[in-house]
């Protein structure tokens, strides 16, 4: 029995160690994706204004109507308008300016779940989980016609539209009715954190920012429509038609996405049919970055004895197969839950560390091997004695 015990030990021992099993370096993997933020809903706004999510209101003290003033203290950025009932007609253009964070969700899931892939971390908003992607923003917004931009109807809530009456009390976006919006100017982008897997994350570029959706709670998508032009391609929402895209909703949740469009060109909006007004809007960035796995760490002193050595691979050997709930004592070092070559890969490399180095901190394979031996006919000679 005993030496069936040692002969077997010998053969596994010989076997892994010839076979020179090591785990395969990490290779980075390049991720081109989009990072994808929601303005609306103060996005960019300092401090939350009371009652509009994407507007400053204020209260007429004269008959108590909601309207927009602005720019207002507090306000960094949004779609804001400045008018109010009875100002002068100059208020046919409005900036939205602000800081943009996009808080990454991403996991190496990916978009297939073949890991190791391009695709991989292209999930949620293309930004892995525990990663920021942080930059200031800078457009206009203005009317075709020139005409005041006013919120919708009065109330702050409503959204964007166009003054059709001489005090300016409400307004929708009517049919024949044309927003204009510029080039869009992004600037200093940071990157933050690290993932939350274990993954190292290095950026490398990113790209224009560009609309990838627009926000109404009161566009009927039934009856209602409008077209968003670059010069070239043409989108459609509701019931109107474009060349690229046709009949795309307008949510009040952003859900419906449309191919990137503007950004280092102006973005014509005209409603066709209808009259509703523009709440919100979304916006993505081309990103590009390598994530790496990381090695988890290892550990081979299965004992906890301070020593890496004959002992620790007779605990490896007893726990072999493991594939589940194996831990270090059973000779788990890299903390997989599994006993396999990749733990006796472990030991390998780390075989006679302990309080005092050995002369050689890597052995030869070889001498490695002749160690191997002599520790086992050592282990055999007292078990016969």
């Amino acid at each position: 029995m005993r030496r069936s015990l040692l002969s077997s030990t010998l053969v596994a021992l010989l076997t892994g160690l010839l076979a020179s099993v090591a785990v395969t370096p990490a290779q980075a993997i390049t991720v081109t994706g989009r990072g994808f933020s929601n303005h609306s809903h103060d996005q960019f706004s300092t401090t939350t204004s009371a009652g509009s999510p994407f507007f400053t209101g204020s209260t007429n003290s004269s008959d108590g109507t909601q309207y927009t003033i602005g720019p207002s203290n507090g306000l960094t950025g949004s779609i804001r308008t400045p008018n109010g009932p009875g100002s002068s007609p100059t208020g046919s253009s409005t900036t939205v300016s602000g800081h943009v964070s996009i808080t990454g969700n991403a996991t190496s899931v990916g978009a297939d779940a073949a890991a190791g892939t391009a695709d991989d971390w292209l999930n949620g908003n293309g930004v892995p989980a525990g990663v920021t992607l942080s930059y200031d923003i800078l457009f206009t917004i203005s009317s075709a016609n020139g005409m005041n931009l006013i919120t919708a109807n009065g109330n702050t809530g409503n959204g964007l539209a166009i003054a059709n009456t001489a005090n300016q009390n409400y307004g929708n976006l009517d049919a024949g009715e044309q927003l204009n919006f510029s080039t869009i100017t992004a600037s200093n982008y940071v990157w933050g954190g690290a993932p939350t897997e274990s993954f190292s994350f290095t950026p490398i570029s990113t790209g224009t920012t560009r609309f990838t959706a627009f926000r109404s709670n009161s566009l009927d998508i039934a009856s209602e429509g409008a077209t968003l032009s670059d010069g070239t391609n043409t989108w459609g929402f509701g019931t109107s038609t474009g060349t690229v895209v046709s009949n795309i909703p307008i949510t009040n949740t952003l859900s419906a996405t449309f191919s990137p469009a503007g950004g280092d060109v102006p973005l014509t909006l005209k409603t066709d049919v209808g009259a509703w007004a523009l709440k919100g809007f979304q916006l993505s960035t081309p990103i590009s970055y390598d994530v790496i796995a990381v090695a988890p760490p290892v550990n081979a002193d299965f004992n906890a004895d301070t020593f890496v050595d004959g002992a620790d691979f007779l605990i490896w050997q007893r726990g072999y197969g493991l594939a589940t709930g194996a831990l270090l004592a059973d000779g788990d070092a890299n903390g997989d839950g599994a006993v396999n070559d990749l733990d006796l890969a472990a030991w390998n490399a780390n075989f006679g560390a302990g309080p005092t180095p050995p002369i050689s901190a890597v052995p030869e394979p070889a001498a490695l091997t002749l160690a191997g031996i002599a520790i086992l006919a050592s282990a055999a000679m007292r078990r016969r004695s």
